[in-house]
C-alpha cells in the first residue's frame, strides 16, 4: 500500500468513511507519528441489540482497521500490513459511549522489523479492550501479518533475533489478592483481567500473574528500577513484603534490594543510574 496521507487526513477520511459514520465510530484521536489512536462509540438507541446494549459488531468494527492502520503510517509503504484473525471475549454488556485506545511502541516496531528483515512474514498480536471510563467491557486480541518488501535481503544464518525483556511472569495461589497487591505496589491497574492471567503495563514492560505454578524465592530474580530505593522499599515493605536482601551499593551508584511478595516469589528494586532507556528494543 503506498502511504499518502498525513494523520490529519487519515482520521477526516475515517470518520467519514460509512463502516464508521453509520455505526457512529469516531477517531478522537490520531497521533502524529501514528504511535496512538483513541477511537469512541456513541450509543444510540436505533444502534442496541435486542439486549439493550451496543452491537457486538459495531465494538469489533470500531477496533477493526486501527493496528494495521497505526503500523503501516509509522512504518511506511516498504511494509505491507494486513488482519489475520481475530478472537473476542465479551467481558460484559457493553451499554453507553464506549471508547477503545491503541498504543504502538518502539519497542514493538523494533520487534517487528527484526522479525522480517529477511522478507519472512510476522505475525504480532495484539489486546484492545473496549471500555467505558469505569468497567472494561470487550476484548478484542488482533493477529496481524506482516511482511517486509522492496528489502534488501541479508543472510541470518547465525544472527540473534532476540530482542530484549518483555514480561516478566509470576505464579500465585491467590490470583485476586496479588492483583490487589501489585496495584498498590506498582499504583497502577492491570490493563487485562482474567481468571487465567493479570497483566499489568509497568515502564513499557509486563508484569503477569498466573494462577498455576509453583512460586519460589529461588533462582532468578527480576529488579523493577526505582529513583529512590530507600523510600520504595520501606513502601513496599508496610504494605506487607519481607526484606530479603537491604539495599547494598554493588558499584558505580548502582544499588539493589529485594523483598519477598506475600505469596511467595521475590520482588527486585534497583536504582540504576546509567541505565540507559534509548538501548531498549
Amino acid at each position: 500500500m503506498k502511504w499518502a496521507f498525513n494523520p490529519g487526513v487519515m482520521q477526516h477520511l475515517l470518520n467519514f468513511w460509512p463502516p464508521f459514520w453509520f455505526n457512529g465510530i469516531k477517531v478522537a484521536v490520531l497521533s502524529a507519528d501514528y504511535r496512538y489512536a483513541k477511537v469512541e462509540l456513541s450509543d444510540r438507541p436505533w444502534r442496541r441489540n435486542i439486549n439493550s446494549s451496543q452491537f457486538g459488531g459495531s465494538m469489533f468494527a470500531m477496533t477493526d482497521p486501527i493496528y494495521p492502520l497505526l503500523l503501516m503510517g509509522a512504518m511506511g509503504k516498504t511494509y505491507m500490513v494486513w488482519d489475520k484473525k481475530a478472537d473476542i471475549d465479551f467481558i460484559r454488556p457493553g451499554r453507553g459511549n464506549l471508547t477503545a485506545e491503541f498504543w504502538l511502541h518502539d519497542a514493538t516496531i523494533a520487534e517487528i522489523k527484526a522479525a522480517t528483515d529477511n522478507g519472512q512474514k510476522y505475525f504480532p498480536q495484539f489486546l484492545v479492550l473496549v471500555k467505558t471510563k469505569l468497567v472494561r467491557w470487550f476484548a478484542k486480541s488482533t493477529a496481524l501479518s506482516i511482511f517486509g518488501r522492496n528489502h534488501n535481503i541479508e543472510k541470518t544464518k547465525g544472527r540473534a533475533l532476540m530482542l530484549g525483556l518483555r514480561t516478566v511472569i509470576y505464579p500465585v495461589a491467590d490470583l485476586a489478592a496479588a492483583t490487589e497487591w501489585y496495584q498498590q505496589v506498582f499504583q497502577t491497574e492491570p490493563y487485562f483481567n482474567q481468571p487465567f492471567y493479570v497483566g499489568f503495563a509497568i515502564g513499557g514492560f509486563e508484569l503477569g500473574l498466573v494462577p498455576d505454578g509453583q512460586p519460589s524465592r529461588d533462582g532468578q530474580v527480576v529488579y523493577w528500577g526505582t529513583a529512590d530505593i530507600d523510600t520504595e522499599l520501606e513502601r513496599v515493605r508496610a504494605l506487607g513484603a519481607e526484606v530479603v536482601a537491604p539495599v547494598t551499593d554493588v558499584g558505580d551508584g548502582i544499588r539493589v534490594a529485594s523483598l519477598g511478595d506475600p505469596f511467595g516469589n521475590v520482588l527486585g528494586l534497583i536504582q540504576n543510574p546509567i541505565f540507559d532507556r534509548t538501548q531498549v528494543r
